[in-house]
């Protein structure tokens, strides 16, 4: 095959998943993962399979893409291609699945109908004990804490990051979520002092904090506790 060939057959391909955004002449290696994901899933499309195997196909996606690959699963449901769609979101599995298999370390548990069990059921078969015992009960103390060990108000850098506010109670945990490449780093770069053209007011206990450099992030919380 030819490489106009190759490259009309890539097109046709990545236009079955609806991702008109790739250039079928680009390298791989200059995609985010959100896009190799879709590559890899596109790859496999063009053999033509009787038999799909998806390996938690949306955990790089944004929801946008994500719902692209449930149409793609019903559409090629309906062409009589069968699929294994391996995910632990229970949503996908309601909304794609006719049959459901729950594995846990390496043993298969169960095989039912998807409906004919609760989402309780199916984590408790998931991680082997009631979905009761999986997390700790939460005191409830932190909402009374005035004292703030980190405040950030409106913090901007370019246009990868636009007025991102938070603080931070002594004995609490602030989680960053969200798929690979949507600015997590980059606020922990901005916090650290390692970007340039940092807008943002921070202060740690009552001390402003000036985004200068790693140093000056250290000195303040050493001088801090």
């Amino acid at each position: 095959m030819g490489s106009k060939a190759k490259r009309q057959k890539a097109e046709e391909v990545l236009s079955r998943i609806k991702c008109f955004d790739i250039d079928p002449r680009g390298l791989c290696s200059d995609l985010p993962l959100s896009r190799l994901q879709l590559v890899e899933i596109a790859r496999a499309l063009a053999c033509d399979p009787r038999i799909l195997i998806l390996d938690e196909a949306t955990s790089a996606l944004t929801a946008a893409d994500s719902e692209k690959i449930f149409e793609l699963c019903g559409t090629l449901r309906d062409q009589g291609v069968s699929i294994l769609y391996i995910t632990h979101h229970l949503r996908e599995v309601d909304l794609l699945a006719d049959t459901c298999s729950v594995f846990r370390n390496g043993e298969r548990i169960e095989t039912f109908a998807v409906g004919t069990r609760s989402q309780k059921e199916i984590i408790s078969m998931m991680i082997g004990r009631p979905i009761s015992k999986l997390f700790p009960e939460k005191k409830g103390i932190l909402a009374d804490q005035k004292d703030k060990t980190l405040s950030v108000e409106h913090l901007s850098w370019h246009n990868k990051l636009r007025d991102v506010s938070f603080t931070i109670s002594p004995g609490e945990i602030v989680g960053l979520g969200g798929i690979d490449g949507q600015g997590q780093k980059d606020l922990l770069f901005a916090l650290f002092g390692v970007l340039r053209h940092v807008r943002a007011t921070v202060k740690i206990g009552a001390s402003n904090l000036p985004l200068k450099g790693p140093s000056a992030l250290i000195n303040l919380a050493t001088k801090s506790y």
